[in-house]
């Protein structure tokens, strides 16, 4: 039962954190209550954090086509279970022409915004037809040809939309893993540091000639933050965001060949992990994408070394963050509030939602077939123990 009287209860808006006496009832809350029903349960101090939607980067449906992964019913209540307010959902069919855009107006629910897509074929997709219907345009694939990439940033400069990269090289990186300790222990290939800083390098100075605004997305070395760090302090329109996972897990947890830890960009090295988070920290890493990437049982549970990359997050990555990260001290609610929702909101050129959840830091739940969801299983904490319930709220 959650309802109860929640005395030194966490509040979050998008400035501060304050901390109030709490009653909640059903989906509503009162702020320091005057007085209390005689039948009212008192719960333990602070039991209760009260916090404004959230919104995601980036993260993926099945819908139209593979429905068997996820639907984007199934989506959107993932993203409300998680606390999410707004994603900006990259379909798995590109939104590359005006047919698909405006069959995916009519059709895509609230809370989503829609990427479109960047090339089609190898060619340049028809910005001008498509800049009113999406947020922006992605490229969730290593880079592609740099003077198609040059030419993308130079038609889009003008209408100042964001372009989201993955910054990797495939020629430098067609491993599965973090090069490093682990790789060679586990007999993996390993990706080098290389293949992500020599095509953030690039990225970086064609935003410096085009002044296009451009979202790196799945920074996962080290050796990337400086680079981050010189194109700010130069005023290049350039953001950059690390996938949830990535402040969670690192190569040191891939010695069970999980397929579900098989992730595009991979997972980090341990040393690179812990400059992640302190990137977030000194905010030259902006913001916390969930990129959520729904596969059917079948599709993950083959050998590591040919699994699709992706996992699923949108339900719990915000408690296990929460958990992982506030409550050990690594970051602040502020930090972790400016990664997941006012930096995502500013890149995607939105106002942040309104809406309003609370999150029981101690109240502990399985994720299995009854309480996920989502169509899909293909997470590392399946049937495992998450620390961390979200409900929606109404203020009273």
């Amino acid at each position: 039962m959650i309802d109860g009287y929640y005395p030194q209860a966490t509040l979050i808006n998008d400035r501060s954190v304050t901390v109030a006496d709490i009653l909640l009832q059903g989906e509503k809350f009162t702020v320091n209550p005057s007085a209390l029903p005689p039948d009212i349960t008192p719960k333990e101090p602070h039991s209760l954090v009260i916090f404004p939607a959230l919104v995601d980067l980036c993260s993926r449906s099945g819908e139209p086509g593979f429905e068997a992964r996820e639907t984007l019913t199934s989506l959107q209540n993932c993203a409300r279970g998680g606390g999410f307010g707004r994603v900006a959902l990259l379909p798995c069919q590109p939104i590359d022409r005006l047919a698909m855009a405006d069959f995916f107006a009519a059709y895509v629910p609230r809370p989503f915004l829609l990427w479109g897509a960047l090339t089609s074929g190898g060619q340049l997709c028809e910005f001008a037809d498509l800049r009113d219907r999406v947020v922006g345009f992605a490229h969730r694939e290593p880079l592609p040809d740099l003077l198609l990439l040059r030419r993308a940033l130079e038609y889009l400069q003008p209408y100042q939309k964001t372009v989201l990269l993955l910054a990797q090289d495939s020629k430098l990186g067609a491993g599965v893993m973090m090069e490093g300790y682990y790789s060679l222990k586990l007999g993996l290939a390993g990706i080098p540091t290389v293949a992500e800083t020599s095509a953030l390098a690039a990225i970086i100075n064609l935003v410096g000639l085009t002044r296009c605004p451009v979202h790196v997305m799945g920074i996962s070395c080290a050796q990337s933050l400086p680079l981050l760090e010189q194109a700010k302090n130069e005023g290049l329109p350039l953001t950059a965001s690390v996938n949830w996972t990535h402040l969670l897990w690192n190569t040191s947890h891939l010695s069970t060949f999980n397929p579900h830890l098989r992730l595009h960009p991979p997972l980090p090295n341990p040393q690179d992990q812990t400059q992640m988070i302190q990137g977030i920290k000194t905010g030259i890493i902006d913001a916390i994408a969930i990129d959520h990437c729904p596969y059917t049982y079948e599709e993950k549970m083959i050998p590591f070394e040919v699994t699709p990359p992706g996992t699923i997050g949108l339900q719990f990555a915000f408690p296990l963050l929460w958990a992982n990260l506030v409550a050990t001290n690594k970051l602040t609610p502020l930090e972790l509030w400016q990664a997941l929702r006012i930096k995502p909101a500013q890149i995607l050129g939105i106002d942040p939602p309104a809406e309003l959840f609370a999150l029981l830091p101690e109240v502990t739940w399985q994720l299995n077939p009854q309480t996920s969801l989502s169509l899909s299983q293909n997470t590392v904490l399946w049937q495992q123990e998450i620390k961390g319930e979200i409900i929606p709220l109404v203020n009273s």
